[in-house]
Formats: C-alpha cells, structure tokens, sequence
C-alpha cells in the first residue's frame, strides 16, 4: 500500500505480541517509497482511555520498531475532546525506504 494511516489505533494495543505484530504487518504492507503515519497518545499522555489501558508512544520508540522507514515530520500536539480535555499526541510521518536504499 502506499500509506499506512493509524489514528488511535495503535496505543489500545498493550500485549507486546501484538505491537510486535502490528508493526510486522506494517512493514510488509507499505509498499517501498510508501508512507506510515502515527497519530498515537504521546508518553506525556493519558495511561487510560475510555477506561481502557494504552500504550503511549515518543518518537524514539516509534522509529526502533520501524527499520527500513526514515522519519520525515513528527511533532506533538494536543487533542481536544468533545468535553474538553486535553490529549497529548505524537504524531510522525514515515517513508519507507526503497530496497535500493536498503543495499
């Protein structure tokens, strides 16, 4: 594919076979010169969300679980919620690099 696009998916996953899994998924999926985007709690974040445990992210964590991408923007921001709260959020953009980079 050529974007993998996860807004608030991603944190609700709290088993590491699962992050590990999910982030396998990805890799195989974006295609070479594709784009991933993450728009995940932050570590400043909230550790529950609608009552559920998250896994909060940083950008260090983000780019080791994906080799083979290089990070083009990530920034942070906060996310207000219909009662409004605010929700730290990281948010990076990803390129896949081409298997010609990967040599």
């Amino acid at each position: 594919m050529d974007l993998w696009f996860d807004r608030a998916v991603l944190h609700f996953l709290t088993d590491e076979a699962l992050i590990q899994a999910y982030f396998v998924n990805c890799s195989r999926n974006v295609k070479p010169g594709g784009h991933a985007l993450f728009c995940e709690f932050s570590s400043t974040g909230a550790e529950r969300c609608a009552g559920l445990p998250m896994h909060r992210y940083d950008r260090s964590e983000l780019e080791s679980r994906l080799p083979g991408f290089t990070v083009i923007a990530c920034d942070s921001c906060d996310f207000i919620t219909p009662s409004g709260a605010k929700r730290p959020y990281i948010n990076c953009l990803f390129r896949k690099m081409s298997t010609r980079s990967l040599a």
